[in-house]
């Protein structure tokens, strides 16, 4: 069972893609020679970590630190504050939920005709998304 050669990914860059993005011919040895080539760089777990979703605990200590800087400043001088806890609770929620809202969205994509979907799905989503959100800015 060979595979059609039109099917195998070239070691070349699509022209939409900037050859910057593709990993050189000289990857790290951890990965096998067959397949440096075709490992695009922006998969790679530096490149995937460098922009990594905010955790739980980042949330939680960005959540502190906003409402000490409304206890000393206000809550007008603790814009930049605000937008981390927002940024870091949507993106923990996310993550934390992402298997429910999979699932709501299959069923949305089918148009709620599987066989799967129900009211459930929906209320699963929200009951994750609810639970998680309140117990992450619950912080004392």
């Amino acid at each position: 069972a060979s595979i059609p050669s039109s099917t195998v990914a070239s070691s070349r860059a699509p022209a939409s893609i900037p050859s910057s993005t593709v990993a050189s011919s000289r990857a790290p040895a951890s990965i096998p020679s067959s397949t440096k080539a075709l490992v695009p760089s922006f998969l790679s777990c530096r490149s995937r970590l460098q922009g990594a979703m905010a955790t739980a605990v980042d949330t939680k200590a960005a959540m502190r630190s906003f409402k000490q800087c409304v206890k000393d400043k206000g809550t007008e001088a603790c814009i930049p504050e605000r937008k981390a806890v927002v940024a870091g609770a949507s993106s923990a929620v996310k993550a934390e939920c992402s298997p429910f809202v999979e699932d709501f969205f299959t069923c949305f994509k089918h148009r709620y005709a599987l066989s799967s979907c129900s009211d459930a799905t929906v209320s699963k989503m929200l009951k994750c998304q609810e639970q998680y959100s309140s117990a992450l800015l619950s912080t004392q």
